[in-house]
């Protein structure tokens, strides 16, 4: 797997969100080839990685990012730190085999936030526990990753209110400031760059609000989970967010179990339920060199049809023009819409300014070659036509380059063209010029 993106330097974003790192920051060793991978938190991490023991799902995903050992979960919902540090010792008992060789990724304290809020409230427990936690689990070499806690929002006073930075004091922001922003200085330093946190799940809530339930607390399940591994995996490699430019990726999409990991291929699953519910948020990508994108992220809106169809391998071909579509399991599922529903791909995280050129394909059983038509639109400018039904090379539409806005996304949309009964999408490709 490649080191770094080659980047110049950028500039940090947020004090308290996501960052956008300075290009060569060192990679880090003794994560991605930790012998246990080892969740500590509460409800949260339970919601994300599973318990009493890890989703099935996350074991290969990580795998496919580049761990080499293996996940296990000591969270339990309810817990305070306090309990963290018991379950810690459990797990110290556990693995001694393997002591000084275990990464330990923390998210701890939510309940501390809940139980004493607003800030300074319980400051001082918080404290004195969240470091004797630290200690505890790098005393014998294992290392850690303190993970700043989800931003919540509050719904019963004192209220913590998205867009109203007067609230953030009732909420876990000045316990992340204060507390856990220096224990990862202390003790994770590289995951501290230009000030700010690398794998920062406050800013994940924060950007992903609307899938947080009605507590205003969880709910944003294994989305984070891929968040917090693909963050992990992108800083052992070292890699910065900054222009992607000569690089490529490729999404299949497909309905069905909301994707759980990475094929070691030329393309990413997007895999999502038509309703759009269970993990919509696809985090991270890998490019067509097989380079890991930690930084992209997909939100897969709700779409009303789909379509698993037989392709002829001596034709298939021939209906699309740019032959890195070429691959006959990526195009064979599809979905798509009806009537006058429209699918919505959002495609955020993305460098600003850069160039990219934006490719979609579908096919269908053709001969047919009305009822399957799309109208795709990018960024609400410039509408393309797919039909999915041709047996021409229609199957494949391309937008004229466009420079990445300032707030970092691309938006696609499809609808039924006029006159057609279905829109369907089998693959979306983003090159960059």
């Amino acid at each position: 797997m490649q080191i770094g993106f080659g980047l110049d330097t950028v500039s940090v974003l947020s004090g308290s969100g996501d960052i956008a790192a300075p290009a060569g920051i060192a990679p880090l060793s003794g994560l991605l080839e930790a012998e246990n991978v080892v969740v500590l938190g509460a409800s949260i991490m339970d919601g994300s990685f599973g318990s009493p023991a890890i989703n099935a799902a996350l074991q290969p995903f990580a795998a496919a990012i580049g761990f080499t050992g293996t996940l296990v979960t000591y969270s339990a919902s309810g817990d305070e730190i306090s309990n963290t540090i018991a379950r810690l010792s459990t797990a110290k008992t556990d693995l001694a085999a393997s002591a000084g060789s275990n990464l330990y990724i923390v998210h701890s304290g939510g309940n501390n936030v809940s139980n004493n809020r607003p800030y300074p409230g319980g400051k001082a427990v918080f404290q004195t526990d969240y470091t004797a936690l630290m200690d505890a689990i790098v005393a014998d070499g294992d290392k850690v990753v303190p993970l700043p806690l989800t931003k919540r929002f509050y719904v019963e006073a004192p209220l913590v209110v998205e867009g109203d930075d007067a609230t953030e004091a009732n909420g876990s922001l000045p316990y992340n400031e204060n507390i856990i922003h220096p224990a990862i200085s202390a003790y994770a330093p590289g995951f501290m760059v230009d000030g700010a946190p690398y794998a920062n799940p406050y800013a994940f809530a924060d950007r992903w609000n609307d899938y947080i339930g009605g507590d205003g607390i969880h709910g944003l399940g294994k989305c984070l989970a891929h968040y917090i591994l693909m963050r992990v995996a992108g800083r052992a490699l070292g890699l910065s967010d900054g222009a992607r430019a000569g690089r490529t990726l490729i999404y299949s999409l497909k309905n069905g179990q909301p994707y759980e990991y990475l094929p070691g291929a030329a393309y990413n699953e997007l895999t999502s339920y038509s309703t759009g519910a269970n993990d919509p948020v696809f985090v991270g990508a890998l490019d067509t060199a097989g380079l890991l994108d930690p930084f992209i992220e997909v939100e897969a809106g709700p779409f009303s049809t789909s379509a698993n169809v037989t392709l002829d391998d001596a034709d298939f071909r021939d209906r699309l023009a740019d032959s890195r579509f070429h691959d006959i399991d990526m195009m064979q599922s599809l979905i798509g819409v009806s009537g006058t529903d429209v699918l919505t791909l959002t495609f955020t995280g993305l460098y600003p300014g850069d160039l990219v050129t934006v490719k979609v394909a579908a096919q269908h059983a053709f001969g047919n070659t009305t009822a399957r038509v799309g109208d795709v639109t990018l960024n609400g400018g410039e509408t393309v036509q797919v039909n999915a039904g041709s047996g021409a090379l229609s199957n494949q539409a391309e937008f004229a380059q466009i420079a990445v806005p300032a707030d970092g996304k691309l938006v696609l949309d499809l609808a039924v063209a006029p006159g057609a009964n279905y829109g369907y999408l089998g693959a979306v490709l983003l090159d960059f010029a």
